[in-house]
């Protein structure tokens, strides 16, 4: 009988260590889940908050003056308009005086001439900042065009 009793309480043993194991077993995946639901949740709204943080409700560029070396590219472009061969240009250094929205600049181009040949000219540009982005054309105004000592365009009267 003792040993019935024992045998019966082994049984009841290991049926428990089951039993606790498939707890221990389900809780794992309950909390597993729960994980998952907790990491899924904070992705949502890190998406969300960069994505009012990125927008600020209007899409507009923050607008920055231009500098010196961009207003010298823009005389650049007025310059090669009136050269005969504009593909043969190479500027060199430049000066530039005034600030925002206003600038002088003042610089040499060497260039092709009608008949081929290489030829240095000084040009002086006058050019004004109308705002927007700095490297469209329709953003600035050309005031004076002083191309190797003549007057090519003046806008003052």
């Amino acid at each position: 009988m003792r040993k019935k009793e024992i045998e019966k309480k082994e049984k009841i043993r290991a049926e428990a260590k089951v039993n606790a194991e498939e707890e221990i077993k389900a809780k794992k995946q309950k909390k597993g889940c729960i994980g998952c639901l907790i990491i899924l949740g904070l992705i949502i709204f890190f998406v969300i908050i960069f994505a009012f943080i990125g927008s600020n409700g209007d899409d507009k560029k923050e607008e920055v003056n231009p500098t010196c070396r961009q207003a010298h590219i823009i005389s650049q472009t007025y310059v090669k308009r009136i050269l005969k061969s504009p593909s043969t240009a190479e500027f060199s250094d430049y000066k530039c005086m005034g600030k925002y929205p206003t600038y002088i600049v003042r610089s040499e181009v060497d260039s092709q001439n009608s008949f081929g040949a290489m030829i240095r000219n000084i040009y002086i540009v006058n050019t004004g900042y109308l705002g927007d982005e700095w490297s469209e054309m329709e953003n600035w105004q050309l005031n004076i065009l002083v191309f190797d000592g003549e007057v090519i365009y003046s806008n003052e009267e």
